[in-house]
């Protein structure tokens, strides 16, 4: 995952970009992500097997409660 995650402008495909985020937040101060918006364009034939899609997806990410100090 981490070879993938260091390519992932250049894989263009957005399930890579979404499990780079999560693994990305399970290592952070992140506690949840998630996917806040989806909007697809269009979709064309693509040169190989399948479709080329234009769209926008918004991410949302939350950290976790912070516990207070102790004093």
């Amino acid at each position: 995952m981490a070879n993938q995650c260091d390519n992932v402008r250049s894989t263009n495909d957005p399930m890579v970009g979404l499990a780079c985020l999560a693994d990305m937040a399970g290592r952070s101060q992140y506690a949840q992500v998630g996917m806040s918006s989806f909007q697809k364009f269009g979709c064309e034939k693509a040169s190989k097997p399948g479709y080329k899609c234009d769209y926008i997806i918004g991410v949302s990410a939350a950290a976790p409660a912070r516990r207070p100090a102790a004093s």
